[in-house]
């Protein structure tokens, strides 16, 4: 994707994941509505483009089962789709980041950590476009 069709608001607190012990380093942007998404077969099975609000109000607990073994965990069940794991934990720290969006529907993040791999010329703290979808790669288990 072209840098300049991406809006950077700026970073989440790193999360680590359980089962790889792999961490990840969350970065929020807005991108212009209806831009097609190329997957990385490796990494992604599918995106989920989800209404930010509807994501927001469906936390809850459930059970998963994952390698024969049932346990509760935060996650988000938006239109059938059971988010949960490090991407729910990454959620959780957006939401928590959001502010209400202005008078046009732009958003922006609560507070802006800098961090050294964006350079200083990147837009930050608040979106250029109105922002109401959610995007997120999920990979079956």
């Amino acid at each position: 994707m072209d840098r300049g069709r991406v809006s950077l608001l700026g970073t989440l607190p790193t999360t680590s994941t359980f089962a790889t012990n792999y961490v990840i380093h969350p970065f929020v942007a807005t991108i212009p509505a209806g831009t097609a998404w190329t997957l990385s077969a490796r990494e992604v099975d599918q995106v989920l483009e989800l209404p930010l609000e509807q994501v927001r109000a469906a936390k809850t607990v459930t059970d998963i089962e994952r390698r024969g073994i049932t346990f509760q965990t935060d996650a988000y069940i938006v239109e059938g789709n059971v988010i949960w794991g490090a991407t729910a934990r990454i959620l959780a720290h957006l939401f928590d980041a959001l502010l209400p969006a202005d008078a046009e529907g732009n958003l922006a993040l609560s507070s802006d950590r800098e961090d050294p791999r964006v350079g200083d010329s990147r837009p930050r703290g608040s979106a250029r476009a109105p922002a109401t979808q959610l995007g997120c790669g999920t990979r079956r288990m």
